[in-house]
């Protein structure tokens, strides 16, 4: 005798809303943020582009979603980092791995960190993507602050610092996806955030 057919289990509304998450990522990696349409993003998922509407209201904020969740995997990739450097890691080398952290999420997730930083396709004042960039901001001016309180950053004010070492890993991302071709040979990003954090901030010079 033939078992009767098991019926389909229906997806469950969070299991919609994460599927619909994770293909967001795959759709603007594939296509690009300006690209990306609700509608393929729906396809990839199975469901109709209307029916997104009982998860995001629309692109903007599925997106705004997506940036959120960027920031909470960086967050969680910074902390695993920093609980892996030794406790007799030269001054400044928490500033510097942060820096490695950004670069290398960057790298893997360009599409999602172009949604993180202040792009128009995302709703900028989301209570929960604020929260979001405000703890990673936070993170990395205490890491800063941290770091002068032992003697590190000649004597620059740590606010400071905290903008010039972001600015810097910023930047050596944007580097890295536009201007590939302008480093110099063997080059590694990673390594020259170090490189260049040790020669520009050093610990202060005392005369013996």
């Amino acid at each position: 005798m033939q078992k009767p057919a098991c019926p389909i289990r229906r997806r469950t509304a969070p299991e919609v809303r994460e599927a619909l998450l994770v293909a967001a990522v795959a759709e603007l990696d594939e296509a690009g943020p300006e690209n990306a349409s609700l509608r393929a993003i729906a396809r990839r998922v199975g469901i109709t582009h209307q029916s997104v509407a009982h998860h995001f209201a629309d692109r903007r904020a599925l997106f705004t979603a997506v940036a959120v969740r960027g920031f909470d995997n960086m967050h969680a990739q910074h902390m695993r980092a920093l609980e892996q450097l030794p406790d007799d890691a030269p001054l400044g080398e928490a500033v510097a791995t942060l820096g490695q952290v950004y670069v290398r999420f960057a790298r893997e997730n360009r599409a999602t960190v172009t949604l993180m930083m202040g792009s128009r396709l995302v709703d900028n004042k989301a209570p929960d993507l604020v929260a979001a960039r405000a703890r990673g901001w936070e993170l990395h001016t205490r890491t800063v602050a941290d770091a002068a309180d032992h003697g590190w950053g000649g004597g620059v004010p740590g606010n400071l610092i905290a903008v010039a070492t972001f600015a810097m890993a910023h930047g050596l991302a944007a580097l890295e996806t536009d201007f590939a071709d302008q480093l110099p040979d063997g080059t590694g990003i990673d390594d020259l955030l170090s490189l260049v954090n040790a020669a520009i901030i050093t610990p202060p010079h005392h005369d013996s």
